[in-house]
C-alpha cells in the first residue's frame, strides 16, 4: 500500500477542536500583527503551518509558512497582506462550516 494515496481524515470531534484552535490562533495572530510583535507572529505562523499540513489544509499551511519566512527575513511591509491572505484562506477552508 502506498502512503502517497492515503489521506488523513480526522474525526468530527477532532476537527471541531482543531477549528477552535485555528480560530484562537488567528485571533492571537491578529493582535500580534497589529502590535508588530514579530516573535509572536513567527511562533503562531509556524504552528499554523505545521497543524494545517497535518490536517490536510496544505494551502493554509503554505501561506502560514510564507508569512513565517517573511517575518524571519524582516520584511515587515508584507505582513499585513499575508495575514489577510492567511485569514481568508483559513476561513474559506478550515472554518467554512462554522463561520
Amino acid at each position: 500500500m502506498s502512503l502517497e494515496n492515503t489521506t488523513y481524515q480526522p474525526s468530527e470531534s477532532l476537527m471541531l477542536r482543531y477549528q477552535d484552535l485555528i480560530r484562537q490562533m488567528l485571533l492571537d495572530l491578529d493582535v500580534a500583527v497589529q502590535e508588530r510583535d514579530l516573535s509572536v507572529i513567527e511562533h503562531i505562523t509556524h504552528k499554523i503551518a505545521g497543524n494545517a499540513g497535518t490536517y490536510g489544509f496544505s494551502s493554509v499551511g503554505l501561506i502560514a509558512s510564507e508569512l513565517c519566512q517573511t517575518v524571519r527575513a524582516g520584511n515587515v511591509a508584507a505582513i499585513d497582506g499575508l495575514f489577510s491572505k492567511l485569514s481568508l484562506a483559513a476561513r474559506s477552508t478550515i472554518l467554512k462550516t462554522n463561520d
